[in-house]
């Protein structure tokens, strides 16, 4: 499966492990800035499973991770409103998507590797 990374303007930094899913099929440790992450799939797809690997997970975080089939209607999907301490924090049953939003509420603003199936 392959994603188009969109990245919103820096916010914060962090390291992203970049899987082979993303567009460019780069594979490594590479510095970006994010506060919320936007993935592309290319098309709308069935999506069951989303796993994201924040960075420092022992400090806890929430978060909400949206869909839309368009990029301009947005639906929530699943949301953590409490602050949770785990790695990796999972969502599922998504639903049909080609887009999918994760904004990072609270907790360090960054992902170290995130899996979607």
């Amino acid at each position: 499966m392959k994603a188009l990374l969109l990245l919103p303007p820096a916010h914060l930094l962090i390291y992203l492990k970049m899987q082979s899913m993303v567009q460019t099929e780069l594979v490594g440790w590479h510095l970006v800035m994010i506060k919320h992450l936007t993935l592309d799939f290319g098309k709308v797809m069935s999506l069951n499973r989303c796993e994201m690997f924040f960075t420092l997970p022992t400090f806890g975080h929430t978060w909400i991770l949206e869909k839309s089939t368009d990029g301009k209607q947005w639906q929530v999907c699943d949301i953590q409103n409490e602050k949770a301490i785990r790695s990796p924090h999972v969502a599922t049953e998504i639903g049909n998507a080609r887009y999918l939003k994760i904004k990072i509420v609270t907790g360090n603003p960054g992902l170290w590797e995130i899996k979607v199936y």
